[in-house]
């Protein structure tokens, strides 16, 4: 993790604690654990919510097949601006400023399939119920049936939050970060 990433992270923290959730950006360990249920190869679309500094949105682009694409989506504008530079030129890879309450619009628009993976590092519990509950509908939406969500959280209360629109198949814990942080692995639920 840069020194730049961090001191940005606390930035963004301190100015809207309600909106970033951490004082620092995701590790290594936590963008493995939240990228490993992935199948890289049959991949056609994945979207990052939340993107912030990029530490997960580098495992993706590291990842993820020279035909798939990845959208990764950025609401705050210092981190949107230094992610669209970073990843300039990248070959199927898209940087939007967005609200993730936007998601299955935006997606319509970009790859009307849907998506095989939808990550997130949103802070819902800071986000409140209203919001959370529409972006997690959103995500739904814009899944594949066999589609994946992975989020991780700073608590596990978000659960039954999740449990509504999809299947929980696995939570995990990842120690390694800072905060430690919930890994929650989703599928869709069968009509």
């Amino acid at each position: 993790m840069s020194s730049n990433s961090f001191l940005h992270t606390i930035q963004r923290f301190i100015r809207n604690p309600g909106e970033i959730g951490a004082i620092a950006p995701s590790s290594s360990y936590l963008a493995k654990r939240m990228i490993a249920p992935i199948n890289f190869n049959q991949s056609e679309c994945i979207v990052e919510l939340g993107a912030g500094t990029g530490p997960i949105t580098d495992a993706l682009v590291a990842k993820k097949s020279s035909n798939s694409l990845l959208i990764a989506l950025e609401n705050e504008e210092t981190a949107f601006h230094k992610l669209e530079k970073r990843y300039q030129g990248k070959e199927k890879v898209q940087i939007l400023q967005a609200d993730a309450s936007r998601l299955s619009s935006l997606l319509k628009e970009i790859w009307p399939q849907g998506a095989d993976a939808v990550l997130s590092g949103l802070p819902f519990a800071s986000l409140g119920s209203e919001k959370s509950d529409a972006i997690i509908k959103e995500v739904a939406q814009s899944l594949r049936p066999d589609g994946l969500f992975i989020a991780f959280q700073y608590t596990p209360f978000t659960y039954s939050w999740f449990a509504k629109h999809f299947r929980v198949e696995h939570m995990g814990f990842e120690v390694r970060n800072l905060p430690p942080a919930f890994v929650f692995h989703c599928t869709k639920k069968r009509p």
